[in-house]
């Protein structure tokens, strides 16, 4: 309750500033969408305040979508959500979330995702090791999985899959658009999250709370700017 009263108050300044159309909130210049607590924002004022409340999430799992598959230099891994290669594919992320790759041992390899962002449009992401085993994440934050290609060379090494504690938001941020607070299972976080922003592109924007997810919700405020 204390949380949605203040973003009703956050909503009633919002409100009250709209009313001096002589200086805010002005139009937004980029022609994005707001979309907040109460859906879209067909007037696209700067400093709107939004809400977005991400489902109960799991903490990071490193193999949820594949478990010791191998990274074979003679043959190149398929990994299908459904049909051929299906047979490695564990689970998609529980809610839209970064993924990571975790090597056993020191490998070469390049590895390419293809799935959907947090509103179905579809994505691609490369990730590239070089004689490393440091696991390593994506920038771009999966709603589904639904193709892991990979071409090896050297030595074969085995991997999992899995899913990262950075989480989708649902705007592209730019420069004045700022994430004021986050709430993880009802409680406010003291730690600012980590947030990063891509004006372009959607799946690009993510954050990242101090507090890891642990099977709850999480609220996150932000203010969109022009």
């Amino acid at each position: 309750m204390r949380k949605l009263l203040i973003f009703l108050v956050l909503l009633s300044l919002a409100g009250l500033a709209a009313s001096q159309s002589s200086w805010y909130p002005e139009k937004l210049q980029t022609g994005k969408e707001v979309v907040g607590y109460g859906g879209i924002y067909g007037a696209n004022y700067a400093m709107v305040p939004v809400l977005q409340i991400i489902p109960a999430a799991e903490s990071a799992d490193a193999d949820q979508i594949a478990n010791d598959v191998s990274l074979n230099s003679t043959t190149k891994l398929l990994i299908n959500s459904t049909g051929a290669g299906s047979s490695n594919f564990g689970d998609d992320p529980d809610v839209p979330r970064c993924l990571t790759v975790t090597p056993a041992d020191v490998v070469t390899t390049a590895i390419k995702f293809t799935g959907t962002d947090i509103f179905g449009a579809a994505i691609t992401e490369n990730l590239t090791f070089s004689a490393s085993s440091t696991a390593q994440t994506t920038t771009n934050a999966f709603m589904n999985v639904t193709r892991i290609d990979a071409t090896t060379s050297g030595t074969t090494r085995l991997c999992d899959i899995g899913t990262s504690d950075k989480l989708a938001l649902s705007q592209k941020l730019g420069t004045y658009d700022q994430v004021v607070h986050a709430w993880v299972n009802g409680a406010l976080e003291g730690t600012a999250p980590a947030v990063t922003k891509n004006s372009t592109v959607l799946a690009g924007n993510t954050i990242d709370t101090a507090t890891a997810p642990g099977g709850h919700a999480t609220w996150v405020y932000y203010f969109i700017g022009a």
